[in-house]
Protein backbone atom coordinates (compact mmCIF):
# COMPACT_ATOMS: atom_id res chain seq x y z
CA UNK A 1 0.00 0.00 0.00
CA UNK A 2 1.35 3.42 -0.90
CA UNK A 3 2.08 6.01 1.76
CA UNK A 4 -0.32 8.47 0.11
CA UNK A 5 -3.19 5.97 0.10
CA UNK A 6 -2.67 5.12 3.75
CA UNK A 7 -2.43 8.78 4.73
CA UNK A 8 -5.61 9.66 2.78
CA UNK A 9 -7.51 6.76 4.32
CA UNK A 10 -6.31 7.68 7.80
CA UNK A 11 -7.33 11.31 7.27
CA UNK A 12 -10.78 10.37 5.90
CA UNK A 13 -11.72 8.16 8.82
CA UNK A 14 -9.97 10.52 11.20
CA UNK A 15 -12.31 13.31 10.04
CA UNK A 16 -15.37 11.14 10.71
CA UNK A 17 -13.94 10.31 14.12
CA UNK A 18 -13.36 13.97 14.94
CA UNK A 19 -16.90 14.91 13.96
CA UNK A 20 -18.08 12.49 16.66
CA UNK A 21 -15.46 13.78 19.10
CA UNK A 22 -16.42 17.41 18.44
CA UNK A 23 -20.22 17.21 18.30
CA UNK A 24 -20.95 14.75 21.10
CA UNK A 25 -18.62 16.17 23.79
CA UNK A 26 -20.12 19.57 23.01
CA UNK A 27 -23.65 18.22 23.48
CA UNK A 28 -22.55 16.30 26.55
CA UNK A 29 -20.91 19.36 28.10
CA UNK A 30 -24.02 21.43 27.41
CA UNK A 31 -26.31 18.85 29.06
CA UNK A 32 -23.94 18.51 32.03
CA UNK A 33 -23.77 22.27 32.52
CA UNK A 34 -27.56 22.73 32.28
CA UNK A 35 -28.44 19.77 34.53
CA UNK A 36 -25.67 19.67 37.15
CA UNK A 37 -23.81 23.00 36.92
CA UNK A 38 -20.35 24.43 36.35
CA UNK A 39 -18.62 22.86 39.37
CA UNK A 40 -19.14 19.37 37.94
CA UNK A 41 -17.48 20.52 34.73
CA UNK A 42 -14.61 21.86 36.84
CA UNK A 43 -14.19 18.51 38.59
CA UNK A 44 -14.05 16.75 35.26
CA UNK A 45 -11.28 19.06 34.07
CA UNK A 46 -9.33 18.78 37.33
CA UNK A 47 -9.35 14.97 37.57
CA UNK A 48 -8.53 14.58 33.89
CA UNK A 49 -5.48 16.82 34.38
CA UNK A 50 -4.34 14.98 37.51
CA UNK A 51 -4.39 11.67 35.67
CA UNK A 52 -2.55 13.22 32.73
CA UNK A 53 0.25 13.96 35.18
CA UNK A 54 0.15 10.40 36.52
CA UNK A 55 0.40 9.11 32.96
CA UNK A 56 3.86 10.67 32.84
CA UNK A 57 5.02 7.23 33.98
CA UNK A 58 4.48 6.11 30.39
CA UNK A 59 7.37 8.48 29.59
CA UNK A 60 6.95 8.34 25.84
CA UNK A 61 7.51 4.59 25.73
CA UNK A 62 4.70 4.03 23.20
CA UNK A 63 6.22 6.54 20.75
CA UNK A 64 9.63 4.89 21.03
CA UNK A 65 8.12 1.46 20.38
CA UNK A 66 6.13 2.62 17.34
CA UNK A 67 9.24 4.29 15.93
CA UNK A 68 11.21 1.07 16.49
CA UNK A 69 8.61 -0.84 14.46
CA UNK A 70 8.81 1.29 11.31
CA UNK A 71 11.95 -0.29 9.87
CA UNK A 72 11.28 -3.99 10.70
CA UNK A 73 7.75 -3.66 9.28
CA UNK A 74 9.10 -2.03 6.12
CA UNK A 75 11.75 -4.81 5.88
CA UNK A 76 9.28 -7.64 6.66
CA UNK A 77 11.13 -8.68 9.84
CA UNK A 78 8.14 -10.19 11.69
CA UNK A 79 10.24 -11.82 14.42
CA UNK A 80 11.66 -8.46 15.51
CA UNK A 81 8.20 -6.86 15.54
CA UNK A 82 6.94 -9.74 17.74
CA UNK A 83 9.80 -9.24 20.19
CA UNK A 84 9.10 -5.49 20.32
CA UNK A 85 5.42 -6.17 20.98
CA UNK A 86 6.33 -8.60 23.77
CA UNK A 87 8.45 -5.95 25.49
CA UNK A 88 5.69 -3.39 24.95
CA UNK A 89 3.15 -5.59 26.75
CA UNK A 90 5.41 -6.15 29.78
CA UNK A 91 6.25 -2.46 30.18
CA UNK A 92 2.63 -1.34 29.81
CA UNK A 93 1.52 -3.67 32.60
CA UNK A 94 4.21 -2.27 34.87
CA UNK A 95 3.16 1.29 33.99
CA UNK A 96 -0.48 0.47 34.80
CA UNK A 97 0.52 -0.79 38.24
CA UNK A 98 2.61 2.30 38.89
CA UNK A 99 -0.22 4.67 37.94
CA UNK A 100 -2.63 2.75 40.18
CA UNK A 101 -0.34 2.95 43.23
CA UNK A 102 0.61 6.59 42.60
CA UNK A 103 -3.05 7.44 42.13
CA UNK A 104 -3.94 5.93 45.49
CA UNK A 105 -1.17 7.90 47.19
CA UNK A 106 -2.69 11.17 45.92
CA UNK A 107 -6.11 10.55 47.50
CA UNK A 108 -5.41 12.37 50.83
CA UNK A 109 -4.41 15.54 48.93
CA UNK A 110 -7.42 15.89 46.64
CA UNK A 111 -9.20 18.61 48.63
CA UNK A 112 -6.01 20.71 48.68
CA UNK A 113 -6.22 21.01 44.89
CA UNK A 114 -9.62 22.74 45.02
CA UNK A 115 -9.97 26.39 46.01
CA UNK A 116 -13.41 27.05 47.50
CA UNK A 117 -16.34 24.66 47.34
CA UNK A 118 -17.18 21.59 45.31
CA UNK A 119 -20.56 19.83 44.80
CA UNK A 120 -21.91 18.66 48.16
CA UNK A 121 -23.46 15.51 46.71
CA UNK A 122 -20.08 14.20 45.49
CA UNK A 123 -17.64 11.93 47.27
CA UNK A 124 -14.30 13.08 45.90
CA UNK A 125 -12.55 9.79 46.61
CA UNK A 126 -15.18 7.63 44.90
CA UNK A 127 -15.30 9.88 41.86
CA UNK A 128 -11.52 10.03 41.63
CA UNK A 129 -11.23 6.23 41.81
CA UNK A 130 -13.54 5.91 38.79
CA UNK A 131 -11.30 8.27 36.82
CA UNK A 132 -8.25 6.36 38.04
CA UNK A 133 -9.75 3.03 36.96
CA UNK A 134 -10.42 4.45 33.50
CA UNK A 135 -6.74 5.38 33.12
CA UNK A 136 -5.32 2.14 34.52
CA UNK A 137 -7.53 -0.05 32.30
CA UNK A 138 -5.91 1.58 29.26
CA UNK A 139 -2.57 0.06 30.26
CA UNK A 140 -3.71 -3.30 31.60
CA UNK A 141 -6.01 -4.54 28.83
CA UNK A 142 -4.20 -5.02 25.51
CA UNK A 143 -3.76 -1.30 24.68
CA UNK A 144 -0.23 -2.10 23.47
CA UNK A 145 -1.66 -3.84 20.38
CA UNK A 146 -3.03 -0.52 19.09
CA UNK A 147 0.57 0.34 18.17
CA UNK A 148 0.33 -2.16 15.29
CA UNK A 149 -2.30 -0.03 13.57
CA UNK A 150 -0.11 3.07 13.87
CA UNK A 151 3.14 1.43 12.77
CA UNK A 152 1.43 -0.25 9.79
CA UNK A 153 -0.15 3.05 8.67
CA UNK A 154 -3.65 1.67 9.37
CA UNK A 155 -4.81 4.27 11.85
CA UNK A 156 -8.18 4.17 10.08
CA UNK A 157 -9.00 0.82 11.74
CA UNK A 158 -8.16 2.06 15.22
CA UNK A 159 -9.98 5.32 14.51
CA UNK A 160 -13.15 3.43 13.55
CA UNK A 161 -13.01 1.46 16.79
CA UNK A 162 -12.67 4.67 18.79
CA UNK A 163 -15.50 6.30 16.85
CA UNK A 164 -18.01 3.51 17.46
CA UNK A 165 -17.10 3.04 21.13
CA UNK A 166 -17.15 6.79 21.80
CA UNK A 167 -20.48 7.20 20.02
CA UNK A 168 -22.03 4.51 22.21
CA UNK A 169 -20.43 5.93 25.36
CA UNK A 170 -21.62 9.50 24.72
CA UNK A 171 -25.12 8.24 23.98
CA UNK A 172 -25.27 6.31 27.26
CA UNK A 173 -23.82 9.23 29.23
CA UNK A 174 -26.29 11.76 27.84
CA UNK A 175 -29.19 9.34 28.39
CA UNK A 176 -28.17 8.72 32.01
CA UNK A 177 -27.73 12.43 32.73
CA UNK A 178 -31.20 13.22 31.41
CA UNK A 179 -32.85 10.20 33.07
CA UNK A 180 -31.11 10.14 36.48
CA UNK A 181 -29.50 13.61 36.85
CA UNK A 182 -26.65 11.84 38.62
CA UNK A 183 -22.93 12.36 37.98
CA UNK A 184 -21.97 8.82 38.99
CA UNK A 185 -24.41 7.37 36.43
CA UNK A 186 -22.70 9.61 33.88
CA UNK A 187 -19.06 8.88 34.68
CA UNK A 188 -19.22 5.09 35.18
CA UNK A 189 -19.51 4.57 31.42
CA UNK A 190 -15.96 5.86 30.87
CA UNK A 191 -14.07 2.82 32.29
CA UNK A 192 -16.66 0.45 30.81
CA UNK A 193 -16.15 1.65 27.26
CA UNK A 194 -12.39 2.01 27.70
CA UNK A 195 -12.36 -1.71 28.48
CA UNK A 196 -14.58 -2.51 25.50
CA UNK A 197 -12.41 -0.44 23.13
CA UNK A 198 -9.20 -2.15 24.22
CA UNK A 199 -10.70 -5.61 23.85
CA UNK A 200 -11.98 -4.83 20.34
CA UNK A 201 -8.58 -3.38 19.39
CA UNK A 202 -6.89 -6.58 20.53
CA UNK A 203 -9.30 -8.78 18.54
CA UNK A 204 -9.03 -6.77 15.32
CA UNK A 205 -5.26 -6.35 15.54
CA UNK A 206 -4.97 -10.15 15.65
CA UNK A 207 -7.28 -10.41 12.66
CA UNK A 208 -5.46 -7.86 10.49
CA UNK A 209 -1.94 -8.68 11.68
CA UNK A 210 -1.97 -12.36 12.72
CA UNK A 211 1.78 -12.62 12.08
CA UNK A 212 2.50 -10.45 15.13
CA UNK A 213 2.29 -12.11 18.55
CA UNK A 214 3.96 -11.35 21.86
CA UNK A 215 6.99 -13.62 21.77
CA UNK A 216 10.75 -13.45 21.55
CA UNK A 217 13.41 -11.27 23.10
CA UNK A 218 15.24 -8.29 21.70
CA UNK A 219 18.99 -8.08 21.11
CA UNK A 220 20.84 -6.25 23.85
CA UNK A 221 21.98 -3.55 21.44
CA UNK A 222 18.40 -2.75 20.41
CA UNK A 223 17.20 -2.69 24.03
CA UNK A 224 19.98 -0.22 24.81
CA UNK A 225 18.89 1.94 21.86
CA UNK A 226 15.25 1.88 23.00
CA UNK A 227 16.29 2.84 26.54
CA UNK A 228 18.18 5.82 25.14
CA UNK A 229 15.15 6.89 23.13
CA UNK A 230 12.84 6.50 26.14
CA UNK A 231 15.18 8.61 28.24
CA UNK A 232 14.98 11.34 25.60
CA UNK A 233 11.21 10.98 25.23
CA UNK A 234 10.75 11.14 29.00
CA UNK A 235 11.54 14.84 28.95
CA UNK A 236 9.30 15.49 25.95
CA UNK A 237 6.44 13.74 27.71
CA UNK A 238 7.01 15.83 30.83
CA UNK A 239 7.04 19.04 28.82
CA UNK A 240 3.84 18.18 26.95
CA UNK A 241 1.94 17.13 30.08
CA UNK A 242 3.03 20.13 32.16
CA UNK A 243 2.00 22.41 29.31
CA UNK A 244 -1.45 20.84 28.91
CA UNK A 245 -2.33 19.56 32.39
CA UNK A 246 -0.89 22.16 34.75
CA UNK A 247 -3.36 24.87 33.71
CA UNK A 248 -6.46 23.18 35.14
CA UNK A 249 -4.66 22.20 38.34
CA UNK A 250 -3.28 25.70 38.92
CA UNK A 251 -6.63 27.36 38.13
CA UNK A 252 -8.45 24.98 40.48
CA UNK A 253 -5.93 25.45 43.31
CA UNK A 254 -5.71 29.27 43.08
CA UNK A 255 -9.04 30.42 41.61
CA UNK A 256 -11.65 27.64 41.88
CA UNK A 257 -13.66 25.00 39.99
CA UNK A 258 -15.97 27.60 38.41
CA UNK A 259 -13.05 29.20 36.58
CA UNK A 260 -11.82 25.77 35.51
CA UNK A 261 -15.24 25.16 33.92
CA UNK A 262 -15.23 28.47 32.01
CA UNK A 263 -11.61 27.99 30.90
CA UNK A 264 -12.45 24.50 29.63
CA UNK A 265 -15.48 25.83 27.72
CA UNK A 266 -13.10 27.92 25.62
CA UNK A 267 -10.36 25.34 25.57
CA UNK A 268 -12.77 22.63 24.44
CA UNK A 269 -13.41 24.62 21.26
CA UNK A 270 -9.67 25.08 20.69
CA UNK A 271 -9.13 21.36 21.28
CA UNK A 272 -12.04 20.44 19.00
CA UNK A 273 -10.77 22.56 16.12
CA UNK A 274 -7.18 21.56 16.84
CA UNK A 275 -8.18 17.91 16.74
CA UNK A 276 -9.00 18.39 13.06
CA UNK A 277 -5.38 19.38 12.54
CA UNK A 278 -4.23 16.49 14.71
CA UNK A 279 -5.91 14.13 12.25
CA UNK A 280 -3.41 15.32 9.66
CA UNK A 281 -0.39 15.19 11.99
CA UNK A 282 -1.24 11.73 13.31
CA UNK A 283 -2.15 10.36 9.90
CA UNK A 284 1.04 11.49 8.18
CA UNK A 285 3.49 10.59 10.96
CA UNK A 286 3.86 6.95 9.88
CA UNK A 287 4.07 8.01 6.22
CA UNK A 288 6.72 10.60 7.10
CA UNK A 289 8.63 7.96 9.05
CA UNK A 290 8.48 5.60 6.08
CA UNK A 291 9.56 8.40 3.72
CA UNK A 292 12.52 9.29 5.95
CA UNK A 293 13.68 5.66 5.76
CA UNK A 294 13.27 5.34 1.98
CA UNK A 295 13.48 8.81 0.36
CA UNK A 296 16.26 11.39 0.02
CA UNK A 297 16.72 14.30 2.42
CA UNK A 298 15.99 16.79 -0.39
CA UNK A 299 12.69 15.08 -1.24
CA UNK A 300 11.69 15.13 2.42
CA UNK A 301 12.68 18.80 2.78
CA UNK A 302 10.51 19.74 -0.19
CA UNK A 303 7.55 17.90 1.40
CA UNK A 304 8.33 19.53 4.75
CA UNK A 305 8.25 23.02 3.20
CA UNK A 306 4.95 22.33 1.46
CA UNK A 307 3.34 20.90 4.60
CA UNK A 308 4.56 23.87 6.65
CA UNK A 309 2.93 26.31 4.19
CA UNK A 310 -0.36 24.37 4.19
CA UNK A 311 -0.28 24.08 7.98
CA UNK A 312 0.21 27.83 8.50
CA UNK A 313 -2.57 28.61 6.03
CA UNK A 314 -5.00 26.36 7.91
CA UNK A 315 -4.10 27.53 11.42
CA UNK A 316 -4.23 31.15 10.23
CA UNK A 317 -7.75 30.61 8.97
CA UNK A 318 -8.81 28.83 12.18
CA UNK A 319 -7.23 31.54 14.34
CA UNK A 320 -9.17 34.27 12.49
CA UNK A 321 -12.37 32.28 13.02
CA UNK A 322 -11.62 32.07 16.75
CA UNK A 323 -10.94 35.80 17.04
CA UNK A 324 -14.20 36.70 15.31
CA UNK A 325 -16.54 33.96 16.56
CA UNK A 326 -15.43 32.96 20.07
CA UNK A 327 -17.49 35.49 22.03
CA UNK A 328 -20.65 35.42 19.86
CA UNK A 329 -20.66 31.62 20.05
CA UNK A 330 -20.22 31.59 23.84
CA UNK A 331 -23.15 33.99 24.26
CA UNK A 332 -25.39 31.69 22.21
CA UNK A 333 -24.10 28.51 23.87
CA UNK A 334 -23.76 29.26 27.60
CA UNK A 335 -24.68 32.94 27.99
CA UNK A 336 -22.79 36.08 29.00
CA UNK A 337 -22.30 34.72 32.52
CA UNK A 338 -19.58 32.40 31.24
CA UNK A 339 -17.63 34.90 29.07
CA UNK A 340 -13.96 35.75 29.45
CA UNK A 341 -12.78 39.32 28.69
CA UNK A 342 -11.75 40.04 25.09
CA UNK A 343 -8.05 40.26 26.00
CA UNK A 344 -8.21 36.70 27.36
CA UNK A 345 -9.76 35.54 24.09
CA UNK A 346 -6.92 37.14 22.09
CA UNK A 347 -4.39 35.36 24.31
CA UNK A 348 -6.15 32.05 23.64
CA UNK A 349 -5.97 32.72 19.89
CA UNK A 350 -2.23 33.43 20.16
CA UNK A 351 -1.82 30.24 22.21
CA UNK A 352 -3.55 28.26 19.44
CA UNK A 353 -1.31 29.75 16.72
CA UNK A 354 1.96 29.00 18.52
CA UNK A 355 0.85 25.53 19.61
CA UNK A 356 0.02 24.37 16.09
CA UNK A 357 2.67 26.37 14.19
CA UNK A 358 5.29 23.97 15.58
CA UNK A 359 3.41 20.76 14.76
CA UNK A 360 4.95 20.01 11.34
CA UNK A 361 8.43 20.49 12.79
CA UNK A 362 7.66 18.16 15.71
CA UNK A 363 6.02 15.63 13.38
CA UNK A 364 9.18 15.32 11.27
CA UNK A 365 11.38 15.35 14.35
CA UNK A 366 9.37 12.57 16.02
CA UNK A 367 9.14 10.49 12.83
CA UNK A 368 12.92 10.65 12.45
CA UNK A 369 13.44 9.59 16.08
CA UNK A 370 15.42 12.76 16.84
CA UNK A 371 14.61 12.88 20.54
CA UNK A 372 18.09 12.99 22.06
CA UNK A 373 19.03 16.07 20.02
CA UNK A 374 16.81 18.34 22.15
CA UNK A 375 16.65 16.25 25.29
CA UNK A 376 16.94 19.29 27.59
CA UNK A 377 14.28 21.36 25.81
CA UNK A 378 11.18 19.91 27.54
CA UNK A 379 12.69 20.38 31.00
CA UNK A 380 13.34 24.04 30.25
CA UNK A 381 9.85 24.36 28.75
CA UNK A 382 8.14 22.68 31.71
CA UNK A 383 10.18 24.61 34.28
CA UNK A 384 9.49 28.01 32.73
CA UNK A 385 5.81 27.23 32.21
CA UNK A 386 5.23 25.99 35.77
CA UNK A 387 7.10 28.80 37.53
CA UNK A 388 5.56 31.61 35.46
CA UNK A 389 2.16 29.89 35.73
CA UNK A 390 2.15 29.88 39.54
CA UNK A 391 3.52 33.43 39.80
CA UNK A 392 1.32 35.16 37.24
CA UNK A 393 -1.96 33.44 38.19
CA UNK A 394 -1.78 35.18 41.58
CA UNK A 395 -1.51 38.62 39.94
CA UNK A 396 -3.49 38.50 36.67
CA UNK A 397 -5.50 35.30 37.07
CA UNK A 398 -6.44 33.29 33.96
CA UNK A 399 -4.40 35.56 31.69
CA UNK A 400 -1.26 34.62 33.60
CA UNK A 401 -1.92 30.92 33.02
CA UNK A 402 -2.25 31.44 29.26
CA UNK A 403 0.76 33.79 29.03
CA UNK A 404 2.97 31.23 30.76
CA UNK A 405 2.13 28.62 28.11
CA UNK A 406 2.71 31.10 25.26
CA UNK A 407 6.11 32.02 26.69
CA UNK A 408 7.16 28.39 27.13
CA UNK A 409 6.27 27.49 23.53
CA UNK A 410 7.35 30.69 21.81
CA UNK A 411 10.62 31.31 23.66
CA UNK A 412 11.83 27.74 24.16
CA UNK A 413 9.95 24.99 22.29
CA UNK A 414 9.52 26.36 18.76
CA UNK A 415 13.04 27.79 18.20
CA UNK A 416 14.71 24.79 19.83
CA UNK A 417 12.79 22.26 17.72
CA UNK A 418 13.41 24.19 14.50
CA UNK A 419 17.14 24.37 15.24
CA UNK A 420 17.40 20.64 15.94
CA UNK A 421 15.49 19.51 12.85
CA UNK A 422 17.05 21.89 10.32
CA UNK A 423 20.60 21.47 11.61
CA UNK A 424 20.67 17.72 12.30
CA UNK A 425 18.48 16.27 9.56
CA UNK A 426 17.83 18.74 6.72
CA UNK A 427 21.21 20.55 7.06
CA UNK A 428 19.50 23.85 6.17
CA UNK A 429 19.73 27.39 7.52
CA UNK A 430 17.01 28.47 9.92
CA UNK A 431 16.71 32.00 8.52
CA UNK A 432 14.62 30.89 5.52
CA UNK A 433 12.20 28.99 7.77
CA UNK A 434 11.74 31.96 10.10
CA UNK A 435 11.37 34.40 7.20
CA UNK A 436 8.53 32.31 5.74
CA UNK A 437 6.97 31.85 9.18
CA UNK A 438 7.08 35.59 9.90
CA UNK A 439 5.64 36.35 6.47
CA UNK A 440 2.75 33.98 7.11
CA UNK A 441 2.14 35.46 10.58
CA UNK A 442 2.09 39.03 9.27
CA UNK A 443 -0.27 38.06 6.46
CA UNK A 444 -2.44 36.20 8.96
CA UNK A 445 -2.57 39.29 11.21
CA UNK A 446 -3.45 41.63 8.35
CA UNK A 447 -6.22 39.36 7.07
CA UNK A 448 -7.41 38.76 10.66
CA UNK A 449 -7.75 42.48 11.46
CA UNK A 450 -9.65 43.13 8.24
CA UNK A 451 -12.00 40.18 8.81
CA UNK A 452 -12.58 41.20 12.46
CA UNK A 453 -13.42 44.78 11.49
CA UNK A 454 -15.96 43.60 8.91
CA UNK A 455 -17.52 41.16 11.41
CA UNK A 456 -17.68 43.97 14.01
CA UNK A 457 -20.14 45.86 11.84
CA UNK A 458 -22.71 43.14 12.55
CA UNK A 459 -24.66 42.86 15.85
CA UNK A 460 -22.91 40.98 18.68
CA UNK A 461 -25.96 38.93 19.69
CA UNK A 462 -28.21 36.49 17.89
CA UNK A 463 -27.99 33.39 15.76
CA UNK A 464 -28.41 35.16 12.40
CA UNK A 465 -25.52 37.64 12.99
CA UNK A 466 -23.38 34.71 14.14
CA UNK A 467 -24.14 32.74 10.96
CA UNK A 468 -23.32 35.78 8.82
CA UNK A 469 -20.01 36.23 10.66
CA UNK A 470 -19.24 32.55 10.18
CA UNK A 471 -19.87 32.84 6.42
CA UNK A 472 -17.54 35.86 6.28
CA UNK A 473 -14.85 33.95 8.23
CA UNK A 474 -15.09 30.95 5.92
CA UNK A 475 -14.86 32.90 2.65
CA UNK A 476 -12.99 36.16 3.19
CA UNK A 477 -9.71 34.96 4.85
CA UNK A 478 -9.16 32.19 2.30
CA UNK A 479 -9.96 34.52 -0.59
CA UNK A 480 -7.49 37.08 0.72
CA UNK A 481 -4.84 34.39 1.26
CA UNK A 482 -5.22 33.31 -2.37
CA UNK A 483 -4.85 36.90 -3.57
CA UNK A 484 -1.86 37.69 -1.35
CA UNK A 485 0.01 34.44 -2.10
CA UNK A 486 -0.96 34.29 -5.79
CA UNK A 487 2.59 34.82 -7.08
CA UNK A 488 4.34 32.51 -4.59
CA UNK A 489 5.90 29.28 -5.84
CA UNK A 490 5.11 27.74 -2.44
CA UNK A 491 1.43 28.32 -3.13
CA UNK A 492 1.67 26.53 -6.51
CA UNK A 493 3.64 23.65 -4.94
CA UNK A 494 1.07 23.32 -2.18
CA UNK A 495 -1.83 23.24 -4.64
CA UNK A 496 -0.12 20.55 -6.73
CA UNK A 497 0.71 18.56 -3.59
CA UNK A 498 -2.94 18.55 -2.50
CA UNK A 499 -4.23 17.89 -6.01
CA UNK A 500 -2.12 14.73 -6.40
CA UNK A 501 -3.10 13.31 -3.02
CA UNK A 502 -6.77 14.31 -2.87
CA UNK A 503 -8.24 13.93 -6.38
CA UNK A 504 -11.74 14.99 -5.31
CA UNK A 505 -10.57 18.58 -4.80
CA UNK A 506 -8.46 18.72 -7.96
CA UNK A 507 -11.10 20.58 -10.07
CA UNK A 508 -11.19 23.42 -7.53
CA UNK A 509 -7.42 23.51 -7.21
CA UNK A 510 -6.93 23.40 -10.97
CA UNK A 511 -9.29 26.35 -11.32
CA UNK A 512 -7.34 28.33 -8.70
CA UNK A 513 -4.02 27.31 -10.24
CA UNK A 514 -5.13 28.34 -13.75
CA UNK A 515 -6.35 31.65 -12.35
CA UNK A 516 -2.99 32.24 -10.68
CA UNK A 517 -1.02 31.31 -13.82
CA UNK A 518 -3.13 33.60 -15.99
CA UNK A 519 -2.79 36.40 -13.49
CA UNK A 520 0.98 36.03 -13.35
CA UNK A 521 1.26 35.95 -17.15
CA UNK A 522 -0.86 39.04 -17.43
CA UNK A 523 1.43 40.84 -15.00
Amino acid sequence: MSRSLNAKRNILWGCINKIVFIVFPFVLRTVLLKILGEEYLGLNGLFTSILQVLSLSELGFSMAMVYSMYKPIADGDDALVCALLNLYRKIYRIIGCFIFVAGLILIPFLENLIEGSYPSGINLVTLYLIYLANTVISYWIAAYRASLFVANQRMDIDTNIQTVCSLLMYTMQIGCLVAFRNYYAFIIWMPIFTMVKNIVEAILSKKYFPQYTCKGTLPGELIKKIKTEIFALMGHKIGAVVLSASDNIVISAFIGLGSVAIYNNYFMLITAVGSILNIIYTSITASVGNSIVKETVEKNFKDFSILTFINMWIIGWFAICFACLFQPFMIIWVGEKYLFPNETVLLLVLYFIILYARKIVSTYKDASGMWMADVLKPYAEAGLNLVVNIVLVQFIGINGVIISSIMAMGVISLPWEVHVLLKNYFKKKESTYYFNLLRMLLTMSLVGVLTFLICSTLPSYGVIPFVLKMIICVILPNLLFVVLFAKDQEFINAMNFICVRIPMVSPIIKFVENYVVKKNRHR
